[in-house]
């Protein structure tokens, strides 16, 4: 399961959480994609501009890809999961490389800025 927001600089801190260790208990890796768009990246990548969200897009996408060749997962087989803003990036990810997903969750999708 890889986790993603990177929005509004909410920065994803290194944390505990019981809801996701029955997925872990059951064999699944749980992974949190630091992408741009959060201020814990602040200093380490660029701020991107105004109107270039997209960044956090590919951010997530090239986290994906660096899972499934280090062997954390497969092509096709990793479940994602972002709510709100995440949602969003669930909804963008999903358009952008639906070869990589086996499930979407996009929890509340702040999707409705995808129409002009």
């Amino acid at each position: 399961m890889l986790y993603g927001y990177g929005a509004y600089g909410h920065a994803m801190e290194p944390s505990f959480s019981i809801r996701n260790l029955s997925l872990v208990d059951r064999g699944w890796i749980w992974a949190t994609a630091h992408i741009r768009g959060g201020s814990d990246r602040a200093g380490l990548v660029p701020r991107w501009p105004q109107g270039e969200e997209a960044n956090s897009f590919t951010d997530f996408i090239a986290c994906a890809e660096h899972l499934i060749g280090a062997g954390y997962g497969a092509k096709g087989n990793i479940a994602v999961y972002g709510g709100s803003a995440g949602g969003l990036l669930m909804g963008a990810v999903s358009n952008l490389r639906p070869d990589l997903w086996g499930a979407v969750i996009a929890a509340v999708p702040f999707v409705d800025v995808l129409n002009p």
